[in-house]
C-alpha cells in the first residue's frame, strides 16, 4: 500500500529541481520557499494543488506552467512567488481562480496580466518597479499592498470598491483623489511620498470605516502640528502613524483647530475693517494658541 501525499513542505533544503514531484499528483499543498529552483514547470502534473508557498527562490518567469489539461477549473488559489527576481509573471492569468498572490520584492514592471482574475481578493506587489495602478482598474481587491514602488497616480483605485486595505508607503503620490470612493477602506498607508498639504485628506474625510492610517515622510507633516490637523480632518482614526489615538489627543486636535479658526476669523474682520470687528487686541488665550 502506497501512501497519498496532500501536504508537502520542504523549506531551506537545498532544492534546485522538482522533478520527482510529478510522481505525487495528489498534492494540494506546497511549501518549498527558501530553496534554488529555477523552473516550476513539472507543476503541470500536479492538478488539485491549492497553495503554493515557493518565496526566497530563483524564479524569473513566475508561474512557467499552464493548469493541467485534465482540469477544466485550475485549483490554484493561494500563491506565493515573493523574493525571486522575477521579471514577468508567467503563465498566471490562466489560474483564474486565484484569490491570493504575493509577488513583493521582484523586478516586475507591469502587472497587466492579472486583469482577468476575478477572483482575486489580495495583492500584495511592494517593491517592484511598478508605475500604474490603473492596470488593476476593476479587480474584486480587498487588500492591496504596493508599497515602494514608483506609483504617480491613484487613477483607477475608485472601480476597486471593495477594498479594505490599501498600502502605497514609499512611492510618488502627489495626491489622494480616487479613496474617495473605497467605502470599505478601514487601513491606509502613504507614508513617504509627495503629498504636498493637508488638504489632501479631504478625499479621506468622507470614508465611513477608515480607523487606521500612516502618513509619516509626506511633506506636509514637516509641520510640528501636522498631527493635530490630522486628528481634526479624520476624528475616526484610532491609529495614527502606528501609535494609538488616545480620546484627550482628539479632543485637543479638535480644540487647537477651533481656537485657530477663531484667531484668523478675527484677524480677518479686523483688517476689513468691518463694524462688528472685534478690538485689535485679542483675547490673550487666542494669542497664545
Amino acid at each position: 500500500m502506497g501512501f497519498v501525499y496532500r501536504q508537502l513542505s520542504l523549506p531551506n533544503h537545498g532544492i534546485t529541481s522538482i522533478d520527482i514531484l510529478r510522481q505525487f499528483s495528489q498534492i494540494q499543498k506546497l511549501d518549498l520557499r527558501e530553496n534554488s529552483i529555477t523552473s516550476l514547470a513539472t507543476l503541470v502534473y500536479l492538478p488539485h494543488l491549492v497553495c503554493l508557498i515557493v518565496s526566497g527562490n530563483r524564479l524569473t518567469h513566475g508561474l512557467d506552467f499552464c493548469p493541467p489539461s485534465s482540469s477544466s477549473r485550475p485549483h490554484l488559489r493561494m500563491v506565493d512567488l515573493a523574493h525571486n527576481g522575477m521579471r514577468d509573471l508567467g503563465q498566471v492569468a490562466a489560474f483564474f481562480n486565484l484569490e491570493t498572490l504575493m509577488v513583493d520584492d521582484n523586478d516586475l514592471t507591469d502587472v497587466s496580466c492579472l486583469t482577468h482574475l476575478c477572483h482575486l481578493t489580495k495583492l500584495s506587489a511592494c517593491h517592484n518597479t511598478l508605475t500604474d495602478v490603473s492596470i488593476l482598474r476593476g479587480l474584486p481587491l480587498r487588500e492591496l499592498y504596493l508599497s515602494g514602488n514608483q506609483i504617480t497616480s491613484l487613477d483607477g483605485i475608485d472601480t476597486m470598491v471593495h477594498l479594505e486595505v490599501l498600502h502605497m508607503d514609499q512611492n510618488q503620490l502627489k495626491s489622494l483623489c480616487g479613496v474617495e470612493n473605497l467605502s470599505h477602506l478601514r487601513d491606509a498607508r502613504f507614508t513617504e511620498n509627495c503629498l504636498a498639504s493637508l488638504e489632501e485628506l479631504q478625499f479621506l474625510e468622507g470614508l465611513p470605516v477608515l480607523t487606521h492610517i500612516a502618513l509619516a515622510g509626506n511633506p506636509f507633516t514637516n509641520d510640528p502640528h501636522s498631527r493635530d490637523g490630522i486628528l481634526f480632518r479624520l476624528p475616526r482614526i484610532t491609529l495614527l502613524d502606528g501609535e494609538n489615538v488616545s480620546v484627550a489627543e482628539s479632543v485637543r486636535a479638535y480644540n487647537l483647530a477651533l481656537h485657530a479658526d477663531s484667531k484668523a476669523e478675527l484677524e480677518e474682520r479686523a483688517k476689513r475693517g468691518m463694524a462688528s470687528a472685534p478690538p485689535t487686541t485679542f483675547p490673550e488665550e487666542l494669542l497664545r494658541q
